[in-house]
């Protein structure tokens, strides 16, 4: 995060701290601290490393609340990875937003992560929830997939899925 973004968020920070239930505060600050490379960067060491936990932290409150055995769920998507992501290209996918007349916004950032290590091509298709400013838990993943294939592979197959109950890409409360 540069200098100047610091310094945004740390404004945005103490106008909360000075109106807590400004919703459009809220919005300014989690779209300011969301940053795509260190979120990705997180998700690819979490997944090297093998840490469940860590994974799981970055899911958002409807996947950590629903989907039953969850930790076994994020090793089964772990374990799909056969061999040490070393670099990896970032894609993004898309984005979902929605305003309401009361205040409320839910911003999402679709984006794909693609690698190639010695066991092949993969892709982690990711749906981060970077905005939820009436109900901060449910900022993070919303949905993760792993494909094995490029996304210019026509035989691309899925691996690993885990997605929120209420999908993504749409509203929510």
């Amino acid at each position: 995060m540069s200098i100047f973004a610091k310094m945004i968020a740390g404004i945005l920070a103490f106008l909360l701290w000075l109106f807590p239930g400004s919703l459009s505060l809220r919005t300014m600050y989690q779209k300011q601290i969301f940053n795509m490379q260190q979120s990705v960067s997180a998700v690819v060491n979490a997944v090297n490393a093998g840490d469940i936990a860590a994974l799981e932290a970055m899911m958002c409150r409807n996947i950590k609340d629903n989907v039953e055995d969850l930790s076994s769920k994020i090793g089964e998507l772990i374990g799909a990875v056969d061999g040490e992501i070393q670099a990896y290209r970032i894609e993004s996918a898309g984005m979902f937003t929605e305003n309401r007349r009361d205040g409320r916004q839910i911003y999402q950032r679709g984006f794909g992560v693609e690698f190639t290590i010695p066991s092949g091509d993969y892709l982690i298709a990711i749906n981060w929830e970077v905005v939820c400013n009436f109900a901060q838990e449910e900022t993070g993943i919303r949905y993760i997939i792993l494909y094995s294939g490029s996304s210019y592979d026509p035989n691309t197959v899925k691996l690993a899925e885990i997605m929120a109950t209420e999908g993504w890409g749409g509203w929510h409360d």
